[in-house]
């Protein structure tokens, strides 16, 4: 039926449907639970998502392996390869680190990557890299194309500060050897006699890649906003997965119709039950006034011209211009004369009057009609065939799109021209359009894509998901009623191969994952902190701590980063991210494990801080009676007295603003000493905290700060009023009662609030603050410029829910557990199916 598009097999595509949030999502040829639950919310709504593992792989929208939003700017990212089973180049795998070389760390104390990844990154993006340059120096690509941005190899060679900076550049050159693939694979898969353009050297390097054995990557298309660019028809042929979200909008539009799910479910259910696979229109009659509908329309959705004229009186002057419109709404293209002979007898023309000067324009999409004939223009015989002639539209479409294509609320008329508006009447008449006109021919390439030479000096560019704004969507799973198919239980035998899949555990698994992911509003975008270089986790400390959450809210999101992170593999990274994101938990050592711990402070610091852990120890206060600098000199004094005591490295896992204030008037030494193991409060003295463990049936030790030690950390100076004390910062108490940024996370938000307070305070500007006043402060930040996002703070009944889907498929709780008998990954439960 001619009115569907069709896959590389010449057949109707198969279409699969999957509900995320109150959206109903369409795959054709490719099953929907590979969308991401992040694509809910429409690109230009989205905060850019940078939050990465410790590989340096993006946590949500990873466009390196998850179909991602459609961006005329890297038109070739859908074709990006994906590994096979038998993948083992090290740009595939983005989950494992890069290599460290240990000696530059061990000499200098700054990391570097391994001489011998260097030489085998080096070798393979060079490879890539010149693969790219034959393909965008070759006739064919055009001169203002999109490609890859250039990296400078010479930074392979870099050194890096900490561990965190060397493998986000080792995501990014991961990223750059991806992109590099992506294009040429698009190349050679759009655009036929790509090898005859090409140096031989450069087609062989290319053949040798073989890049026809990996799985694309994919596209997510918002029909309304990209119709104009897309090329759904070449995606199908080259086996893209396409997916693209449906509403009530799309079904008033009748360009859509032929992807209409509803028209497509009809369609290969006729399919499935005919027996030979064949479906005419005439069996489908509910269908008939649509299908009369979509005659109007190709398959770029764009109406359909069967009577194109040739332009009265046209001639072919040498000096004359000629420019061909490719598509409704894009820009002219300039053509030669020779072009411009054997399209006159091929497409409708128009002789327009612009600027002073008359252009022949060709319409490709405007077909001559059978009454309309010209002779071919003389000179013609003589010469071979044009290419822009023998391309088809889908080709052309592919080379064209990413500088001729409209953009943005860019506008052209039929004629390719800027349009303005439909005012104007008479579109030969363009005279006033004649400064924006300039400008839009002579525009230069878009943001972070380079246009550039062979010649021209390389730059560093960093990878990302696109560069598009995103914002989270917070929207829950709907069972709303809708006149839409919803995925089936059961599948025809033309669908076998998807009944298989989704029956298979580890298929189970990653829907439910992927339905998890809808709900990452309850943890933050950003990680704002990193782990210092160099030391590293006591081993005893991992294989004996148990794990308490005071905060259970820190015990469900550390859960949900374990199952929905996937640069997440062991439980040092769980910690970790827990540290780096200032949430509370505690690390408790059993009793009987307390002689493995030996303590590394020098008895002359023993002896001092003994004094801290007999009963009664008192701290003395702070006083504000002398002004405010003379306050911040004996506060900080103060503090830096309490951050030197042993135990003071308890603070790290306190999380909040507690936590903050340590670091960031103590820097990372008090993080190093946290990952050592516990102080001499735990492990000489016995004192801290302790709690009882019933499954070791003894009790548990810690390092703990004194009410008093926290209350000084924050700057807490009694007046002898609860209404009249005050603080230099506000506590966690209050930022949990008046603060809509913290969530038990730290993030964006609490660090503008506490870095705002620091720095006034450090000024003199800012005095410590009663409990009423701090309210009031941090009220204040909940409204304006700096408000969380709409939809974005948890409430408690967000976090159990996420709770309860997590139990449902992953009983195992982490609280009260040892650190080593909490298996990553854990095992899945069968129950996961039904939520």
């Amino acid at each position: 039926m001619d009115f569907i598009p069709l896959d590389d097999c010449g057949a109707a595509p198969t279409i699969d449907f999957r509900h995320i949030h109150n959206d109903l999502w369409i795959g054709l040829n490719a099953p929907c639970d590979a969308i991401p639950s992040e694509a809910s919310s429409p690109p230009h709504r989205l905060p850019a998502f940078d939050t990465t593992g410790p590989t340096g792989m993006l946590f949500e929208m990873e466009w390196a392996l998850d179909a991602d939003w459609f961006n005329p700017d890297a038109g070739w990212r859908p074709f990006l390869p994906k590994p096979i089973p038998e993948s083992k180049e090290w740009f595939f795998h983005l989950e494992y680190s890069t290599l460290v070389d240990l000696e530059t760390i061990s000499q200098s104390g700054e990391c570097s990557i391994h001489p011998s990844a260097i030489t085998e990154m080096e070798s393979d993006l060079r490879r890539f890299k010149a693969c790219v340059v034959a393909i965008t120096h070759s006739t064919t690509f055009p001169i203002r194309g999109c490609r890859p941005g250039y990296y400078n190899y010479e930074s392979l060679c870099n050194t890096f500060d900490d561990n965190q900076a060397l493998e986000n550049f080792g995501a990014n050159m991961k990223h750059q050897a991806l992109d590099y693939l992506a294009f040429i694979n698009w190349w050679i898969s759009s655009v036929s006699f790509w090898d005859q353009e090409l140096p031989q050297v450069a087609i062989d390097a290319i053949y040798d890649l073989d890049l026809q054995l990996y799985p694309r990557r994919g596209v997510l298309l918002n029909l309304q906003k990209d119709w104009r660019q897309i090329n759904i028809p070449h995606l199908l042929r080259q086996r893209v997965p396409t997916y693209y979200k449906w509403n009530a909008e799309l079904d008033k539009e009748s360009r859509f119709l032929s992807i209409s799910p509803t028209i497509l479910k009809a369609f290969e259910d006729k399919q499935l039950a005919s027996g030979d696979g064949k479906v005419y229109s005439f069996q489908m009659p509910e269908f008939a006034a649509d299908f009369e509908k979509m005659k109007d329309y190709d398959e770029f959705f764009q109406e359909r011209v069967f009577d194109g004229s040739v332009a009265p009186g046209i001639d072919f002057p040498e000096d004359g211009h000629y420019a061909v419109v490719d598509f409704q709404g894009w820009m002219y293209q300039p053509i030669p004369l020779r072009t411009a002979k054997e399209f006159v007898t091929r497409f409708g023309s128009r002789v327009v009057h612009y600027n002073g000067r008359t252009s022949v324009i060709f319409r490709r999409w405007e077909a001559l009609s059978d009454e309309a004939s010209i002779s071919s223009p003389a000179g013609l015989a003589q010469e071979g065939p044009d290419n822009e002639v023998v391309r088809g539209h889908s080709e052309i479409r592919e080379i064209h799109c990413s500088f001729y294509a409209p953009f943005d609320r860019q506008k052209f008329d039929l004629n390719g021209f800027p349009d303005y508006g439909p005012t104007r009447s008479n579109l030969n008449r363009l005279d006033s359009a004649s400064s924006s006109h300039r400008a839009s021919v002579n525009r230069p390439p878009r943001n972070w894509v380079e246009a550039i030479t062979l010649n021209a000096s390389p730059s560093t560019r960093s990878s990302s998901s696109g560069g598009v704004d995103r914002e989270r969507n917070s929207s829950r799973n709907s069972a709303r009623a809708s006149p839409y198919p919803r995925p089936r239980s059961q599948s025809p035998s033309r669908r076998q191969a998807y009944q298989r899949r989704s029956s298979s555990p580890g298929t189970l698994q990653s829907q439910f994952v992927r339905r998890l992911c809808a709900y990452n509003n309850i943890t933050g975008s950003s990680t704002l902190w990193s782990m210092p270089i160099g030391p590293s986790w006591n081993t005893n400390f991992l294989n004996e701590g148990i794990i308490l959450f005071p905060d259970n809210r820190t015990q469900i999101c550390l859960r949900y980063w374990a199952i929905c992170g996937s640069g997440i593999l062991y439980m040092r990274h769980v910690l970790e991210l827990a540290i780096c994101r200032g949430m509370k938990f505690i690390l408790a050592i059993p009793y009987d494990a307390l002689p493995l711990f030996h303590s590394a402070e020098p008895p002359s610091m023993m002896d001092l801080t003994k004094r801290t852990y007999d009963v009664g120890f008192q701290e003395s206060p702070l006083t504000y009676d002398k002004g405010r600098v003379a306050f911040m000199d004996q506060y900080l004094g103060k503090l830096a007295d309490i951050l030197r005591r042993p135990h003071a490295r308890a603070v790290i896992a306190m999380g909040g603003p507690t936590s903050w204030i340590a670091r960031y008037y103590g820097g990372e030494r008090l993080v190093a000493k946290y990952i050592s193991g516990p102080s001499v409060q735990v492990t000489v003295h016995h004192r801290g905290g302790v709690a009882n463990d019933s499954s070791l049936n003894m009790p548990v030790f810690y390092d703990q700060l004194s009410a008093q030690e926290v209350e000084l950390i924050h700057g807490y100076v009694p007046l002898g009023s609860p209404i009249k004390d005050r603080w230099a910062f506000p506590t966690t108490e209050i930022f949990e009662d008046c603060s809509r940024h913290w969530r038990g996370e730290w993030n964006q938000g609490c660090e503008h609030i506490m870095g705002n307070i620091a720095r006034d305070l450090g000024s003199g500007l800012l005095a410590p603050q009663t409990r009423k006043e701090w309210r009031e402060y941090l009220r204040g930040n909940n409204r304006g410029e700096y408000a969380p996002e709409p939809g974005s703070v948890p409430t408690p009944n967000d976090f159990t829910l996420v709770e309860s889907k997590i139990d449902s498929a992953f009983p195992l709780r982490w609280h009260g557990r040892r650190i080593r008998d909490i298996p990553l990954p854990e095992e899945f439960g069968d129950t996961a199916s039904e939520n």
